[in-house]
């Protein structure tokens, strides 16, 4: 078995219907695993943002930033440092379930 490697990504979207299917469907595709994902909306109402770990085998994580740039509605994606503070909270969140209220 394949050892996966995780790779935190910051992907800026706008806030429309079915921009977060089009992103997931892309990583399906490819048969990378998503193992945590955040979506919220940013301080513009416009814009939303996904936070996701995502396990890749082979396939340089370069790639999928690239393949993700190029959907509709894809403003921008950063891999995030995996010692940053996003990354260890989400692979807290990923071993346990959190319930979110506004």
């Amino acid at each position: 078995m394949t050892q996966l490697q995780q790779h935190t990504l910051s992907i800026l979207v706008d806030n429309k219907p079915g921009t977060l299917a089009r992103v997931t469907q892309l990583f399906a595709r490819r048969a990378y695993n998503i193992e945590a994902l955040v979506v919220g909306q940013t301080e513009d109402p416009a814009l939303s943002r996904i936070t996701m770990i995502v396990g890749v085998a082979e396939t340089p994580i370069e790639q999928i930033i690239r393949q993700t740039n190029k959907l509709v509605n894809v403003v921008e994606v950063v891999e995030l440092p995996p010692h940053s503070t996003v990354s260890q909270e989400l692979r807290a969140g990923a071993h346990g379930t959190y319930v979110l209220k506004n």
